[in-house]
């Protein structure tokens, strides 16, 4: 029962971080025609591999918290998958703006850039703001859809 549920969680966090890549295609229609198929399929299935190598230990920290909070309170484990929602809302997004600004995705710079965090957030509203704002409705339809499959009591 517990690798099922962590199948399934890790599965809905792939799921939510797939369609924000579509987001990012979508945002970045220029860039993504200008490709092959073949070469948008390739991006799709690296950044798949990408999502599942995250989204293994974020399952499994959602059901570690789940375990260890049962003792005091009953929550069901979906609730603890969906708190990792807004991480990946921000971390896609900031993905995405970083990628029309630099032509790359983000990678060890993020670390440098501790101390410039409220400048990156006013440029990100400065030039994002549509994207940030389609990406928040995303977020909140994942969050929707994560909270029926808590009230039909999937295991």
């Amino acid at each position: 029962m517990l690798f099922k549920r962590w199948l399934l969680a890790a599965l809905f966090i792939v799921v939510a971080a797939l369609s924000y890549r579509f987001s990012f295609a979508i945002y970045h229609q220029q860039t993504v025609a200008d490709l092959s198929l073949w070469q948008q399929f390739y991006a799709l299935i690296w950044g798949i591999r990408f999502d599942m190598a995250l989204a293994m230990p974020m399952a499994l920290v959602s059901l570690l918290l789940h375990r260890l909070s049962s003792m005091f309170f009953s929550l069901s484990w979906h609730w603890y998958v969906v708190l990792w929602m807004p991480l990946i809302f921000i971390v896609h997004t900031g993905d995405t703006l970083y990628f029309q600004d630099s032509g790359r995705h983000v990678g060890y710079e993020i670390l440098a850039a501790q101390g410039d965090i409220f400048e990156l957030f006013q440029h990100a509203l400065h030039t994002g703001l549509e994207l940030i704002l389609w990406n928040a409705l995303l977020l909140c339809a994942l969050t929707f859809f994560m909270a029926k499959i808590c009230e039909t009591g999937a295991p």
